[in-house]
């Protein structure tokens, strides 16, 4: 606009040759510009292709215009050319030096741990219940110091009893290590570390599921303070290794268990909260499991579902499911009106239904 850089994208190619060059560019324009469905009226390069008509013709018809691609020589477009090359510049020196970063502090967790090779994919578990209730478990990933979210993986405890933090554990990375070695694609490869949410046990049960598969893989246990800070990573022996000595190890162990308990906690509520609508819909005539997802995908709340009328009701499931619905909720609501404790909740401002805040 007016000559002015009014805004940026920032893509990294890896192992490009420079005869790749000229495709890459013309394969990276076609899908930019694709997803918007747009194009401006000129593109300027930094270097010419051999044949522009293609590229040129496909932007038109995304343009509804024509659209020109340039290579310039001289002026302000020349001087724009020049801006974006030195904005990629330093671009890429920032990300080499963050790369560079990341390398340093994955060697000094190499080195605390005694390992072999870089921790370049890092594997954190935790495990999540409300008094044993609905036990669940989290995996995140962290490749080169950063959270791979598109790796990360939820588990709800199949076997292990309600509140058996250990036997979860066991349970869960060890169902992660059988789809692994059926050859799964969506849980390969395996990482070079493996942290678990816990202390001495926790690591040994964890341990154990390796050893129990031929598989030698570190594994440490992830310990907090008395103000649940990680403090230190401890080994199936026992033998602690302490973090705060390293500042910036001790943030990278943090950051990995808090990022890890957030998604099992995440994941334990979402549970809870699907549980509680299923409750609450239980024991009504003619509804069953389809019937009550169709109702929460229609009304969103069960508080919702209370405040529908008739024909609302009945426009989602049959009338007679409809009635029954309207009776159950009725004489729930009456229940409630005749307990002291429910006229003083019903007399109390922004009195609510509990379902919707869970």
């Amino acid at each position: 606009m007016q000559g002015n850089l009014i805004d940026k994208k920032v893509t990294f190619f890896d192992g490009l040759e420079e005869n790749d060059m000229p495709d890459a560019v013309e394969s990276y324009i076609k899908q930019y510009y694709g997803i918007f469905q747009s194009a401006p009226r000129e593109v300027c390069l930094a270097a010419p292709l051999e044949d522009t008509a293609p590229l040129e013709e496909y932007l038109s018809g995304l343009r509804g215009s024509r659209v020109e691609i340039t290579c310039p020589q001289r002026g302000e477009r020349l001087r724009q050319v020049r801006l974006a090359e030195s904005n990629a510049r330093l671009e890429l020196e920032t990300l080499e030096k963050r790369e560079q970063k990341s390398k340093k502090l994955l060697e000094l967790l190499r080195d605390a741990l005694s390992m072999d090779r870089l921790p370049e994919r890092i594997e954190a578990f935790d495990i999540s219940n409300t008094a044993g209730d609905l036990p669940v478990a989290s995996m995140t990933v962290f490749v080169g110091g950063k959270a791979s979210k598109k790796d990360y993986k939820k588990y709800k405890i199949k076997t292990a009893a309600g509140g058996d933090d250990y036997g979860a554990m066991a349970e869960v990375l060890g169902r992660r290590l059988d789809r692994a070695l059926a050859g799964d694609a969506g849980f390969l490869p395996l990482p070079d570390l493996f942290l678990i949410d816990g202390g001495q046990g926790q690591t040994q049960m964890a341990a154990g599921q390796l050893q129990a598969r031929g598989l030698d893989i570190p594994v440490c246990g992830m310990v907090k303070d008395d103000h649940h800070r990680t403090r230190a990573l401890v080994g199936a022996d026992g033998h602690e290794i302490g973090l705060r000595a390293t500042p910036p190890l001790f943030a990278l162990i943090g950051r990995i268990q808090e990022e890890t308990h957030r998604f099992a906690i995440e994941y334990h509520r979402e549970q809870r909260s699907k549980e509680m609508r299923r409750s609450q819909l239980d024991g009504i005539a003619g509804l069953g499991p389809q019937r009550r997802k169709k109702l929460l995908e229609r009304f969103g709340t069960i508080r919702a579902i209370r405040a529908a009328d008739m024909e609302e009701l009945a426009a989602v499931v049959p009338r007679g499911v409809a009635e029954n619905i309207k009776r159950k909720f009725g004489e729930e609501d009456a229940d409630h009106q005749r307990t002291p404790a429910g006229q003083a909740a019903d007399a109390a401002p922004g009195y609510d239904d509990p379902a919707d805040h869970r």
